[in-house]
């Protein structure tokens, strides 16, 4: 019986041959060339040197400094850390935190909106930074390593204002918590210890509690003394703890539900003793 539907398939006939089947998204999309990028980066790196300048050298433990590396939103996988670039110069990740941006250039942003993504804070010997910014301008892009620069957005050195948080409204003495990328370097607590007392602020080693590479110590201090410590350059945070609130309810007085009635007769058993 004949069919009702013949189908025909159009050019059946290339499917006849191999053909090569494309996978994966296609080449990356990068927001900079590579020499707007090595321009852009060479500039932070410079700037970053000169604020060094502007700091107290006793500031820079073991002359290491902490930067602030913030990616671009586009190069937030694990697999764009420019790990061989740090390694290359000697840098090594301390921290991180999530940032909101508006200012970064991405290609489905409609403009003026934030936009979210990840700040390293790297720490490295100033010389190495400064000889990173001899070297980059000289830089082809042949090695892969070089072309890692393509994922930071910016570079700068931590800067102290953001390291503040919850400061008082006066500059009278009160409790902070202070929060150090040591990494379980003893030589990094004994710096900061040693930066402090030079500014008339006392830091009790005995008070002083590592975790994940994180140092945690309680100071008594003002606001200006505050202001002054988060120059140190492995200093994360410094906020104020906050204050605990006494609960004193007041008294109640409730209403007996019932009515109380005294007897009104004699003494019920005289053998009784008071």
């Amino acid at each position: 019986m004949a069919r009702e539907h013949n189908l025909l398939l159009g050019h059946g006939e290339t499917l006849t041959t191999h053909e090569l089947r494309k996978s994966g998204g296609g080449a990356k999309h990068y927001p900079y060339s590579f020499e707007e990028q090595k321009e852009k980066l060479s500039g932070d790196i410079k700037g970053m040197l000169q604020e060094m300048k502007k700091v107290p050298p006793d500031a820079f433990p073991e002359k290491l400094a902490v930067a602030s590396m913030t990616m671009h939103p586009d190069f937030l996988a694990k697999s764009y850390f420019p790990e061989k670039l740090m390694e290359s110069f000697g840098f090594k990740a301390v921290g991180s935190r999530t940032v909101k941006n508006p200012l970064i250039r991405k290609f489905n942003n409609k403009g003026g909106e934030e936009i979210t993504t990840e700040r390293f804070f790297v720490a490295g010997n100033i010389a190495s930074f400064e000889r990173w910014s001899v070297e980059l301008p000289n830089w082809g892009g042949e090695s892969g390593w070089q072309k890692e620069i393509l994922g930071i957005e910016s570079l700068e050195l931590f800067p102290a204002e953001d390291k503040l948080r919850s400061l008082p409204e006066t500059d009278e003495n009160t409790w902070f918590e202070v929060v150090l990328h040591s990494a379980k370097n003893p030589k990094i607590a004994a710096a900061f210890i040693r930066f402090a007392s030079e500014r008339q602020i006392d830091v009790s080693e005995k008070l002083m509690r590592d975790h994940h590479g994180l140092t945690f110590v309680p100071i008594h201090m003002s606001k200006s003394k505050a202001k002054k410590l988060a120059q140190f350059s492995f200093l994360r945070v410094a906020r104020q703890l906050p204050h605990l609130r006494p609960f004193d309810p007041p008294p109640t007085r409730a209403a007996s539900s019932f009515p109380i009635v005294l007897p009104d007769g004699g003494v019920l058993d005289r053998d009784l003793k008071q």
